[in-house]
């Protein structure tokens, strides 16, 4: 079994030059082997990580026809909802 990537993205508000292109290149990495990853030092309460898996849950229990209208085949850019 693979271990997921730990990305440690510390400072990263602040970040430029070789630190911003380092973790750039971590989550790059991860993102194409294995395609997952833990992303650790980010700022984020446990209220505010509740929150958003509350909101993805909610969201995706939404019905289709509310959903489709955010497809990611209907924007110009690489994000929308994926069925």
């Amino acid at each position: 079994m693979t271990e997921l990537p730990i990305i440690d993205v510390t400072g990263i508000n602040g970040a430029h030059g070789a630190r911003l292109a380092e973790i750039a290149r971590d989550i790059g990495a991860a993102a194409r082997r294995p395609g997952f990853f833990y992303i650790v030092n980010h700022g984020l309460t446990e209220a505010d990580m509740a929150q958003a898996f509350d909101w993805s849950r909610r969201f995706f229990a939404l019905p289709l026809e509310e959903k489709s209208p955010l497809a990611i085949t209907k924007t110009s850019c690489n994000r929308g909802y994926v069925q």
